[in-house]
């Protein structure tokens, strides 16, 4: 698409989308707005704050249960989702700008592509790496803590860590994706 102000329109209409599926699908403390009217700004900072916070969930528990080989993957993961976040908080400013009419800038094609490469890369990161699900991470249960309801499930990688509360007991199960391949 060589017309940047579309194609920033469409980016930003997209994030939106997904940033409101992976807020839900991640408990994400976004602030309660009455009329719903939620913007870019209003969900994807908690929804990726979520994101990480379940990853050192799941570099914890892997610790705290002698799982080495996951606690690294996690650890890489984590530090592959930091250095994601901050590459497309730093792009995300030129899709305003190339939305709205400005006098000082217009964006070239190959400008405007490596702010959607960096979005595209970071959604790549949240996503099921397991070619057959391909799906975003979701939490369950979808309601209540999970220490009162038993367990809670996560996507992370291919990396699988079952917990469940038994006498005192808590742990996180880390899963990949609803779909039921990744099980």
């Amino acid at each position: 698409m060589h017309d940047v102000p579309r194609a920033a329109a469409l980016l930003r209409r997209y994030l939106e989308y997904i940033s409101a599926v992976l807020a839900d699908n991640l408990r994400a403390q976004v602030e309660y707005r009455g009329d719903a009217s939620y913007d870019l700004g209003d969900l994807l900072p908690p929804t990726l704050n979520r994101w990480k916070d379940r990853l050192k969930k799941g570099i914890k528990s892997a610790e705290h249960w002698g799982h080495s080989h996951d606690k690294v993957a996690l650890e890489a993961k984590l530090s592959e989702a930091e250095t994601l976040i901050n590459k497309s908080s730093a792009e995300q400013w030129a899709i305003n700008k190339s939305v709205h009419f400005n006098e000082w800038e217009n964006f070239a094609k190959a400008e405007f592509k490596e702010v959607a490469d960096a979005f595209k890369a970071l959604l790549d990161h949240i996503r099921c790496q397991n070619a057959k699900c391909g799906g975003y991470p979701y939490l369950t249960p979808c309601k209540g803590a999970s220490e009162q309801l038993g367990h809670t499930s996560i996507s992370t990688t291919q990396i699988y860590t079952q917990v469940t509360t038994k006498r005192k007991q808590l742990i996180h199960q880390t899963r990949l994706s609803r779909n039921k391949s990744c099980m």
